[in-house]
């Protein structure tokens, strides 16, 4: 490489909380300073790496990757000079991460072809010597190095190679050293180098840098030594301010003729780096085929790699879907069979039959284990996906395209997220880790970056603001903040009481704004897993992350760029929901098949239609309900479009609410061209799907439905007018010669970029919207078993209580906590009496021809969805009551909940005493417990057993606790002697406020009453209307007394705030926004325990919205 000086030395924020800026930056002002090539070498990591490659590649720059890896004391400089070394540096990265006690000389040492293909810098003699000893070459520099060689360096790299260099930085803080470097270079015979030092962009990034290191070490900053941070001068200078500081430094070191030989040495250096890395081309592990089909394709746990094994993996493919259509489609169905051909021709030409093969086999693995799994993604669009039973949406049912997620002109991975069962994930992984390698599989990392709120939090904690001051402030500040943060702050209701101009908060928000978007830590992605071709330190380094988890370095995008296959397998809390209702029902001699449930169904026609979606999967927003609303849901189709209409841009442009008039008759569907009608029936004329966009241009052009694809990515992708006046004139010129006017091509182009922005993937939308589908029929029919599934998996928006006062309101009763009968997981308690069993079997549904309508209630065998029913003649939850399980008291550790459930079951529990000396809780659990109600079966009062625990607390930690079974040399349990309890005088029982507000303490909960009785019969509230009764008072102005429950703060157009709630009473919910004059006045009331809002009643196509006039917190708040 011919030119001036290249910084070897540099570092990007992917230093975490060292370096300051990012690899854009770098880049950016590299070639401002005329930079032909800049090396980026982040401490032990490539975090970044990708990043920086593709941004240099795409400027022009020369990238040089690298890295610097701590050993001891020392930080050795790694820089690759091919694939080669690429993949020994990845090694070596790992082995720093994941080898205890790892040392740099010994790893060399002990594997010596991993010093090959890399340049070595060191700036040390003693390890200079030791990893000379261990068999790392001495460089070839571009002259002969001055002194003499000693045996130590007998072996030198060739002129081509890598090897061990010495390295010169040319900051003036190493004068005093350099003299003996440079001394025991020439003895050693290891050539000088220059290599610069960057740590900062700019001078001015040096207090950014002192406070981001003084964070990472969790310090004050005037506690931290100087030493701690680079020098002010390390910053990106201009080539020739390097050249210059390395002769200044060696001159002042007084050996004025190494600079010489280190610049040209870097220059030689930089020149034999010739890393190509190969991006955007898919790398395929071989996925497992039957012995029975692998004849020929030879040995390996892949089943080889070569043509015989392409042609056997294809075969398998297509055996696999031949068996599948059959099971999906009956004995034939044209359409499905032509239609997976053409995805198996598609699959086979662009070389993914074994990325199939390997979700098949995965998706399989967890099905014939029992654990929901479901596919997700644009490939639910494949009928091959389908047909191997990947996916439970049926592609053509739906008319969800394959090119939208198989588009032979682009080379990007399949698309294909598998959700799990939240619980037993881990159990998949754990198969994927066994067949196919613990080298070759890893979990993808995520970048945990700094936003606004937690940069705010690092830099006024460095700068010695209190840590409950800092607290109390963070909250304030939202996570998407935007710049400049004071500024910003000022406008907002919530924090206009703070003087963040006072000193410290000033200049710790200015210094936050810097840090922003810088890396804090590793992360692990909620479901990414990557499966190699071999072992993946050929292509990443691997750490560990937290639970000591191996991850990789590079995130999911960078994981994309460079070829692997990255698959989400993603812990679903819906899935799991919907498997234990299913599974309890089952319990009952009930078998449901969630993928073929009644549609239209009326009670869930009816459920959808009122928006009374609350814990369902994707249903459950205040924005979804009221949009089900104003759409009148009725159908599994309706959830669909649901899904993809909910976001903000459709709203904005008007597309939300043209749907729903048009879906419920109030307006006449219209389309942008009579040719379209038959594409856009089914929408009303509204380009709702990004399928939808490509069957527009591929209808009024004549171009392959693959093409339509390329058109809508090229549409959304366009950022100049020039480029999208560009993909118009190839439209219209197109329509055209299919026989359309051009102006009627112009107003079809005119809506498609109107629309192309907004558009929602069809096939993801099928995917969420079967799953709340599932939900909303399953709360109708399952409520009691759905509620169990709620409280054992579902984590939504909304704190428990608002599911279980929900799930009240529809005749789920649910019982306190009490260790005589709660297992840890809540359950389904049975009252044998009111159950009904068996009867005289019937089949309903699609199996029998006739109507997909609900199931009635009748003392039967029936069947949902073409599976066997059997139906209690009573009510959905009758003689069935919901037990909250112990898992649901704060503070009770799941080894004392297992203790109790295994001791009960010897024999119950006589008293708290007994409690206590069979199961040793800590006093903190025993009195969440009595709080909870869980030792209400004693009989005693709360405030009795709660004393009792207190005085008698002493006297067991004195007392040698029993133990928890104690077992007879044949295996027999011996019953415990029992204990006396501590006499307690019996207390007055709280009164009932005062117990709802013990129960909400211990678990989030209340079973004794409701946290809104004590304000009954107040003035704030005698005047108040119940949040169920505000459809009958629209245009009125009237008063709501609730809980809050939601909050969703959104910015306006003019840079204001407002404020979207829900408050829920014990009728309902209501919905209540404020706009940007009420919400500066009322900001802290809305944020008590308790508020009342008063306002008008408005009213859009069904959905309520109390818009709030004045707000007061009647408990907590300002």
């Amino acid at each position: 490489m011919a030119g001036g000086f290249v910084p070897l030395r540099v570092r990007s924020h992917g230093s975490l909380l060292h370096g300051t800026t990012s690899p854009e930056a770098l880049v950016q002002r590299a070639l401002e300073l005329d930079y032909r090539a800049l090396a980026l070498t982040d401490r032990d990591n490539l975090y970044l790496a990708i990043r920086f490659y593709q941004r240099a590649r795409a400027e022009g720059l020369v990238p040089l990757l690298g890295c610097t890896i701590t050993c001891g004391p020392h930080e050795v400089l790694l820089l690759p000079l091919d694939r080669r070394g690429y993949a020994h540096m990845c090694e070596l990265l790992t082995a720093r991460h994941l080898e205890p006690g790892f040392d740099l000389a010994e790893n060399l040492a002990a594997t010596p072809r991993r010093a090959s293909g890399l340049h070595v810098v060191v700036e040390s003699a003693g390890l200079a010597a030791t990893l000379l000893a261990a068999g790392v070459p001495a460089a070839r520099g571009a002259r002969p190095a001055l002194g003499r060689s000693t045996g130590t360096a007998a072996s030198r790299a060739d002129g081509a190679g890598g090897g061990l260099w010495m390295g010169v930085r040319g900051l003036a803080g190493e004068r005093a050293a350099l003299g003996q470097r440079t001394a025991a270079a020439r003895t050693l015979g290891v050539p000088l180098v220059a290599t610069g030092d960057c740590v900062l962009l700019e001078p001015s990034e040096h207090e950014t840098h002192r406070v981001a290191v003084t964070a990472q070490a969790g310090e004050l900053l005037e506690r931290m030594p100087p030493s701690a941070f680079c020098a002010r001068d390390a910053f990106l200078a201009p080539p020739a301010e390097w050249e210059r500081r390395v002769r200044a430094v060696c001159a002042g070191a007084g050996v004025p003729a190494a600079a010489e030989e280190a610049l040209e040495n870097n220059r030689a250096l930089a020149g034999r780096c010739r890393l190509e890395l190969e991006l955007g081309t898919p790398i395929f592990p071989r996925a497992p085929i039957p012995g029975s089909e692998r004849q020929g394709i030879g040995p390996g746990a892949n089943g080889g790699t070569g043509p015989e094994a392409r042609a056997a993996g294809a075969a398998h493919l297509r055996k696999l879907c031949e068996a599948g259509i059959a099971r999906r489609y009956g004995r034939g169905s044209p359409p499905a069979i032509a239609r997976l051909r053409h995805e198996l021709d598609m699959i086979g030409h662009m070389g993914f039959t074994d990325y199939f093969l390997l979700v098949a086999e995965i998706v399989g693995f967890a099905r014939a284990r029992g654990i929901p799994t479901v596919g997700r993604g644009s490939g639910a669009s494949s009928i091959v996906a389908y047909c191997l039973g990947i996916t439970n949406v049926d592609p053509l049912r739906y008319g969800l395209s394959f090119e939208r997620f198989l588009n032979p002109s682009r080379r990007d991975c399949p698309d294909l997220d598998i959700d799990l069962c939240w619980r037993r994930r881990d159990e998949v992984i754990a198969h994927v880790y066994e067949t196919y390698g613990a080298d070759r599989v890893a979990m993808i990392s995520t970048h945990a970056t700094l936003g606004a709120r937690s940069a705010f939090r690092e830099t006024a904690k460095a700068l010695g603001v209190p840590n409950s001051r800092v607290n109390q402030l963070a909250r304030l500040i939202p996570r998407d903040l935007e710049k400049p943060y004071i500024q910003r702050l000022d406008g907002l209701p919530d924090s206009r009481r703070v003087d963040w101009r006072e000193p410290p908060l000033a200049q710790a928000l200015r210094l936050a704004e810097r840090l922003e978007g810088a890396r804090r830590h590793l992360s692990i992605h909620c479901g990414g897993i990557v499966i190699g071709d071999r072992p993946l330190t050929h292509y990443v380094p691997l750490e560990r992350a937290a639970k000591e988890v191996v991850v990789t370095q590079f995130e999911m995008r960078a994981i994309e760029a460079i070829g692997l296959v990255k698959m989400d397998l993603l812990g679903n809390r819906a899935l799991s929901t919907i498997g234990e209702c299913v599974g309890l029902a089952r319990r009952r001699g009930i078998e449901i098949d969630v993928d073929r449930l009644p549609d239209p169904d009326p009670p869930t026609a009816a459920r959808l239609a009122a928006g009374d979606t609350l814990n369902c999967f994707q249903l459950e927003s205040p924005a979804m309900r009221h949009l089900l609303r104003m759409l009148a849901a009725r159908t599994l189709d309706d959830t669909i479009a649901a899904v993809a209409l909910v976001r903000p841009g459709p709203a904005e442009s008007g597309m939300k609410e043209a749907f729903c008039r048009r879906s419920r008759g109030l307006e006449p569907a219209s389309f942008p061209h009579p040719r379209l009608e038959p594409v856009l029936a089914a929408t009303h004329g509204v380009m709702l799907y990004e399928e939808d966009v490509m069957r527009v241009a591929a209808a009024l052009t004549g171009m392959p439905l693959a093409e339509g694809d390329d058109l809508r990515r090229a549409i959304g992708a366009a950022r100049t007018d020039e480029e999208q006046r560009s993909l118009e004139r190839g439209f219209v010129a197109q329509t055209v010669r299919a026989g359309v006017a051009a102006e009627a091509a112009r107003a079809v182009w005119r809506e498609l970029t109107r629309f192309v922005a907004y558009a929602f993937c069809k096939a993801h939308a099928a995917g969420y919207g079967a799953l709340g589908y599932q939900g909303a029929y399953l709360k109708t029919h399952f409520p009691a078993e759905y509620a169990v599934g709620i409280l054992n998996h579902h984590a939504g928006m909304y704190p428990t209580w608002v599911h279980v006062e929900d799930l009240r309101r529809h005749g789920v009763e649910f019982r306190a906590p009490c260790v005589q009968r709660s297992r840890w997981e809540t359950t389904l308690e049975e009252d044998l009496a009111g159950a009904g069993t068996g009867g005289r079997s019937e089949t309903l549904g699609a199996r029998e021809g006739r109507s997909r309508s609900a199931p009635r209630v009748a003392s039967r065998r029936q069947d949902v969805g073409g599976s066997r029913v059997s139906r209690s003649a009573s009510s959905p939850c009758s003689g069935r009551a919901v037990r909250v399980g112990l898992s649901r008291v704060f503070g009770l550790h799941e080894a004392t909940g297992e203790r109790i459930v295994a001791a009960r079951a010897i024999r119950p529990f006589g008293s708290l005493a007994d409690l206590v000396e069979r199961v040793r809780p800590s006093l903190p659990e025993l009195e969440s417990l009595v709080l909870a109600g869980a030792l209400d079966f004693t009989g005693r009062s709360r405030p009795s057993l709660l004393l009792e625990a207190r005085a008698g607390a002493k006297a067991w930690a004195a007392h040698h606790p029993r133990l928890l079974a104690l077992v007879s040399s044949d295996g027999a349990a011996l019953e415990p002697e029992p204990c006396a309890p501590f006499p307690v005088p019996e207390l007055p029982e709280f009164d009932v406020p005062e117990r709802v507000r013990g129960e909400h303490r211990a678990t989030g909960l209340w079973f004794s009453g409701h946290p809104l009785d004590p304000w009954a019969s107040s003035d704030a509230v005698r005047d108040a209307v119940p949040a169920a009764s505000l459809p009958s008072m629209i245009g009125r102005r009237v008063a709501v007394v609730g809980l809050p429950c939601a909050y969703r703060r959104v910015e306006t157009a003019t840079g204001g705030s407002m404020l979207f709630t829900t408050l829920a009473d014990r009728s309902g919910l209501a919905e209540c926004v404020l706009f940007p004059d009420v919400y500066r006045s009322h900001a802290g009331a809305v944020r008590g325990q308790v508020v009342r809002i008063e306002g008008r009643v408005d009213e859009s196509l069904g959905a309520i919205t109390l818009v709030a006039e004045q707000a007061r917190s009647l408990a907590g708040g300002d």
